[in-house]
């Protein structure tokens, strides 16, 4: 009889309410943020770099920067950023960077120099990036970026054909990059640059995967979009040309307006190295 009644009997629906509550509260767990990526990051005291550094930090990333024992440090001043000596034609320093941290993610943004020695095959920026691509595989780094121009590759069409004979070497040098990162093994993500204007960062800027554009963007806003893939797999395994729709379409005039902005930029930054 006792059991019957237990079988029958009806529990209130405020315990039932009150036992699910205590059910669902007792098996759910706090879930944690996803850590923040540990970036080491190659050129990035340089024009573009120093934007991406100080995007990553603003998005809170762990960042590492790669110099050469004479980099000006000062476009990274105040930044909470650790820094790791070396050079990239050097192999075992980068290397050795790679050891001294585990890290998530590398990003390249070093640029051609007048120290480039085509006529022996060394050149800062194809034979440095094979150092990095092939150092971080080795490391196990998860995903590498690298930050070409419109020029490289399949892109090559966009530019002009006089520009692209003057410049034959240079884009040669970032095709070689890229390629040895695909053939690498692994996620890369490559951003093409455009026409780069100054100028900080907007929020309005997108990377696309249509390999026809050759269109404007902020150095501000350059640093934003690379930050923002570190660590993001949607970036892994594509090859990206940086587009603002929010810039119109410049006139001829305007272009080199903004070309004398970003030349004079250019040499602001030159005599600040100079002067350190």
């Amino acid at each position: 009889m006792i059991l019957a009644r237990l079988r029958t009997r009806r529990l209130p629906r405020r315990f039932l309410l009150v036992a699910a509550l205590g059910l669902l509260t007792a098996c759910t767990l706090p879930v944690a943020a996803p850590p923040a990526p540990r970036v080491l990051v190659f050129g990035g005291t340089g024009m573009i770099g120093s934007e991406i550094v100080k995007a990553l930090v603003a998005r809170g990333a762990r960042v590492t920067v790669f110099v050469r024992a004479d980099s000006d440090r000062g476009p990274l001043a105040g930044l909470p950023v650790q820094y790791v000596v070396g050079d990239v034609l050097a192999p075992a320093t980068v290397s050795a960077a790679f050891r001294g941290g585990r890290f998530d993610v590398a990003i390249s943004a070093i640029a051609r120099t007048d120290h480039d020695k085509a006529a022996t095959g060394t050149t800062v920026y194809a034979t440095g990036n094979d150092h990095i691509t092939h150092a971080a595989h080795a490391a196990r780094v998860r995903q590498m970026i690298l930050v070409g121009t419109v020029g490289s590759g399949d892109s090559a069409p966009l530019v002009p054909p006089k520009l692209r004979e003057f410049a034959r070497i240079v884009f040669a040098d970032k095709t070689e990059a890229e390629n040895t990162l695909i053939a690498s093994g692994m996620h890369y993500t490559i951003i093409r640059t455009g026409i780069l204007l100054v100028g900080e960062a907007s929020g309005t800027g997108v990377l696309s995967e249509d390999h026809a554009l050759a269109k404007p963007m902020r150095l501000g806003e350059v640093g934003r979009v690379v930050a923002a893939c570190a660590g993001d797999r949607a970036c892994y395994d594509h090859i990206y040309h940086t587009v603002d729709p929010a810039i119109p379409e410049l006139k001829p005039e305007e272009l080199e307006a903004e070309r004398h902005k970003l030349g004079a930029y250019k040499l602001k930054l030159r005599a600040a190295r100079e002067q350190s």
